[in-house]
């Protein structure tokens, strides 16, 4: 699994080089870059109509999907990419962005561990692993107040950790103009 990928890259690459024969990557990609989304979309539906298991294009349309405001179907197809291509880190941290921002935060904290598991130097999925870890203390002191209401040190601890996540940017996708990378 972890050679067809490359291999793939391989082969897509070369079409890539040359601007007379731009491919449906290249060209995708360029949409993407200019943010003219809709035509993005477009042209990755026509392209996946005959390449049903392209992971680029897979992965651009769960993000196109997504920013577009389909958060369940993105997520659905975030969690295909993630099964049939475990090795893609970015999958795994956009996949778990979404299941932060529907609460799912055990499931979440999965998903960028698995992104880190594969591409280990991912800034971004440990970025998000951390506000997750913050939102799980939250929970976890919230719960621990409710056992314990007249604790002053839990009262204290929860107000800090509330106020550090008001300072925090939301979670962040792995960007869509980036070419999907192997570990």
């Amino acid at each position: 699994m972890r050679v067809l990928l490359p291999l793939l890259l391989a082969l897509i690459f070369p079409l890539m080089a040359s601007p007379a024969m731009a491919g449906p990557h290249e060209s995708t990609l360029k949409l993407l870059k200019q943010e003219k989304f809709s035509d993005a979309l477009v042209s990755i539906e026509l392209y996946l109509t005959d390449h049903p298991n392209d992971p680029q294009m897979k992965f651009w349309r769960a993000f196109l999907l997504n920013k577009k405001g389909d958060t369940l179907q993105s997520l659905a197809l975030y969690r295909e990419i993630t099964q049939q291509y475990p090795e893609l880190a970015e999958p795994h941290n956009n996949l778990g962005m979404i299941l932060a921002q529907l609460g799912e935060l055990e499931e979440a904290k999965l998903e960028f561990e698995m992104a880190l598991r594969e591409q280990p130097d991912m800034a971004l999925a440990m970025e998000n692993l951390s506000q997750v870890y913050l939102l799980l203390t939250e929970q976890t002191l919230q719960k621990a107040l409710e056992l314990n209401p007249k604790s002053r040190t839990l009262a204290a601890k929860l107000e800090t950790v509330q106020a550090f996540i008001k300072g925090l940017e939301p979670l962040q996708p792995s960007k869509s103009p980036s070419a999907l990378k192997a570990p």
